[in-house]
C-alpha cells in the first residue's frame, strides 16, 4: 500500500497537530487490524459507515472509516512523534487478497 499525499489540517477542533494520510487503495477491515498493532482499537462496526479509531497514548490516534482512501492523525504536539512509523507500517501492509495473485 502507498501513501499518496500527507496534509497538515488547521482547523480540526480535537488538535492543532493534524495530519490526514492518504492511500492508494480502500480501507479494509483486515488493514483496521493491521494498524491496531499500534495499540487500542474502538472499531464501530455495527453502524451505515464502519469508523475506527487506534489510540497509542501519549503519541498520537488515528481514526478513519471502512472504505475511504484516507485516515486522520491526531497529535499531542507539534513534533508530530510517530508519523514515520505510521507511514512505514501503511507502506509495510500487504493485504491477503494481494497474496492469493
Amino acid at each position: 500500500m502507498n501513501v499518496v499525499e500527507i496534509e497538515e489540517i488547521d482547523d480540526c477542533y480535537e488538535s492543532s497537530f493534524v495530519r490526514d494520510i492518504y492511500i492508494d487503495e480502500s480501507i479494509s477491515e483486515e488493514f483496521v487490524y493491521y494498524l491496531a498493532e499500534f495499540g487500542k482499537l474502538i472499531f464501530q462496526k455495527e453502524i451505515a459507515k464502519p469508523y475506527f479509531k487506534v489510540i497509542v497514548k501519549g503519541r498520537f490516534t488515528i481514526k478513519g472509516a471502512l472504505t475511504n482512501k484516507g485516515m486522520r492523525v491526531l497529535f499531542p504536539d507539534d513534533e508530530y512523534f510517530g508519523l514515520d512509523s505510521i507511514i512505514n507500517k501503511i507502506k509495510a501492509y500487504e493485504s491477503k487478497s494481494e497474496d492469493i495473485k
